[in-house]
């Protein structure tokens, strides 16, 4: 697609049809990061001659387009900024560190202000029985080596559970603790509210990370969507299933791309694709319209 893009006698739409896909393809490579190093020196080179060849109007819309989304992540580009130069690898180098670095502040910014909403809603009861158990779990009190490792970890786990003002964990070490309730603390309504609000938000936090594995994440929902099975005899018919339908695809494709080395051929699938779009612009058009037009009457 990159050598039929400068192909003799194809029209600026073409081109701009052919960029699109190649953009959107290469873009579906990164996020699975399956891309060569020879694939990416072919793109840059691609990329350059792109650039070169913009016109006044569209690199000033393509400048504006990447200052705004530059923008939305917090890096405000410097006066001398050339978008010209995005496919030099040090300019992109340089991008990636400020976005990485914006990304990080604003973790840790997002960090200090859960931080403040947890100090600020502290169940007092809570407080007071982190207190207790963080004396009687002390490894200053160990009689022998072993007792003071046992009474480190319960230390460490007891500090995380309070920095998190997981209460649910604070509990489940006040029974390890002090199993026989010396403490003589008792979980009111209020203690209890606060723990059941904490597990629902666990529970609505797992399930949203089991949807990201299942659906979203590339390298999890990949193998979900096509070999997830409850047997491993039922796993490995999926994966025969998986490596006939590459073999047909291959196939298919092979004969896409013989197909496609006709410039002729190229053209006649463009234009399909061009009056399909159109035709699919037109009927939503005419569906806004008529919304539109049963609004107002």
């Amino acid at each position: 697609m990159i050598e039929k893009h400068q192909a003799k006698g194809m029209a600026k739409w073409q081109q701009n049809m052919i960029e699109e896909f190649i953009q959107e393809e290469y873009t579906l490579l990164i996020d699975m990061d399956i891309v060569s190093e020879n694939l990416k020196n072919i793109m840059n080179v691609f990329l350059k001659k792109i650039m070169e060849n913009l016109t006044p109007f569209e690199k000033q819309m393509r400048d504006e387009a990447m200052k705004e989304m530059l923008k939305d992540m917090g890096i405000k580009p410097d006066k001398n900024t050339n978008f010209d130069d995005m496919t030099n690898p040090s300019f992109m180098k340089d991008l990636e560190e400020k976005m990485r670095a914006e990304h990080q502040k604003r973790k840790e910014i997002e960090k200090e202000k859960e931080k403040e909403i947890q100090v600020k809603n502290t169940d007092i009861d809570f407080q007071r029985l982190y207190k207790k158990l963080v004396k009687m779990a002390h490894p200053d009190l160990s009689k022998d080596e072993i007792d003071k490792q046992t009474r480190e970890d319960l230390m460490k786990q007891l500090t995380t559970a309070w920095e998190n003002r997981d209460y649910y964990e604070i509990i489940m070490l006040w029974i390890q603790i002090d199993p026989q309730n010396t403490c003589e603390l008792e979980i009111n309504e209020a203690n209890q509210k606060n723990i059941i609000s904490q597990l629902n938000a666990k529970i609505i936090d797992l399930e949203h990370q089991d949807y990201l594995i299942k659906r979203e994440y590339h390298d999890t929902s990949f193998y979900y969507e096509n070999f997830n099975a409850p047997s491993e005899k039922g796993i490995d018919k999926k994966i025969k299933k998986y490596i006939e339908t590459l073999e047909i695809t291959t196939f298919k494709t092979s004969l896409l791309i013989h197909e496609y080395e006709k410039t002729s051929s190229l053209k006649k699938e463009l234009s399909k694709i061009k009056k399909e779009q159109e035709a699919e612009n037109f009927e939503f058009n005419q569906y806004m319209m008529k919304s539109f037009g049963s609004v107002f009457d």
